[in-house]
């Protein structure tokens, strides 16, 4: 009996921690992941090979070192969200961005239990020369399907044409 009422603080405490326990969800906090911060793209791979920055420049080294060149400046490759609760009970808003001379703006709505992610109403002005900023064009249009991350990183898979394509984010500071 002694050995049982030494436990019984401990039982106690379980089962008033067993409510907080069971309220923890394993859902994405979608707002915080998206809003509050500009998303600075550092690379674009192929689905499942994070490790390997696609070539869009087909060993062409002086195109290559350009867009280089362009993703250190922090004002190109971006996007920021905006948003909240939306009447279907997703989260979303509007985000808007640029490449290097092209703007864009548009729709998203998440689904943090899920990870699924569309882009609408997606508008771009102006062009690009430049291979990499063709391809951030690409990806950031409704062709996105789903993100991942949390928000320190961020991912938007999209796909283009046959292929399944990820950008790859960080907060830009």
């Amino acid at each position: 009996m002694k050995r049982l009422l030494r436990h019984i603080p401990i039982i106690l405490l379980m089962a008033v921690m067993l409510p907080v326990w069971s309220s923890c969800s394993d859902e994405d906090d979608v707002i915080d992941i998206f809003t509050g911060t500009t998303w600075k793209m550092s690379y674009i791979f192929p689905e499942g090979h994070i490790s390997t920055p696609e070539d869009f420049w087909n060993g062409d080294q002086e195109a290559y070192e350009k867009s280089s060149e362009l993703v250190k400046d922090l004002g190109n490759f971006n996007l920021i969200f905006q948003g909240g609760t939306l009447k279907t009970g997703q989260m979303g808003g509007t985000f808007k961005g640029r490449a290097i001379g092209a703007t864009v703006e548009g729709l998203w709505e998440a689904d943090g239990k899920t990870r699924a992610l569309q882009f609408s109403n997606v508008h771009w002005s102006g062009t690009e020369s430049d291979v990499l900023a063709k391809a951030f064009m690409t990806g950031v249009s409704a062709n996105v399907y789903k993100y991942s991350g949390d928000s320190s990183n961020l991912y938007l898979h999209y796909k283009d044409g046959q292929l399944l394509r990820v950008i790859a984010f960080f907060p830009k500071k």
